[in-house]
């Protein structure tokens, strides 16, 4: 009987722990880049924020796409990370694919995820 309930508790506790974190790269031409000045309308914690979109990205793990970037994912760079910035704008300009670290557990004050690291392709 003991082993029993043990084994139930246990059948019903360890998929609380078993929740993983997803990361991953996602690739394309940049869609949007936006950013979220002082007064910015999704509240306070975006401040300086810049949000990226790729075409055709809507699907990287828990990160949530946007009715207000035409469902994609917006990807959020801090304001200290002003180079990722500089690659998104070059990737812009010369309509190059610009590729997108994430990691689903680092996201922003709303849920959004952050983006870890850019490159051009």
């Amino acid at each position: 009987m003991k082993k029993g309930l043990l084994a139930l508790s246990l059948a019903l506790t360890l998929p609380a722990f078993s929740s993983y974190a997803a990361s991953g790269a996602v690739y394309g031409k940049v869609h949007t880049i936006a950013l979220a000045g002082k007064n910015a309308q999704w509240g306070a914690g975006y401040d300086g924020y810049v949000w990226i979109t790729l075409e055709g990205v809507n699907t990287a793990g828990t990160c949530p796409t946007s009715s207000y970037s035409d469902n994609l994912i917006r990807f959020f760079i801090p304001p200290e990370d002003e180079l990722m910035v500089s690659f998104a704008l070059t990737a812009k300009a010369a309509g190059m694919q610009l590729g997108i670290d994430w990691n689903d557990s680092m996201k922003q004050a709303g849920g959004e995820c952050l983006a870890r690291d850019v490159n051009l392709k």
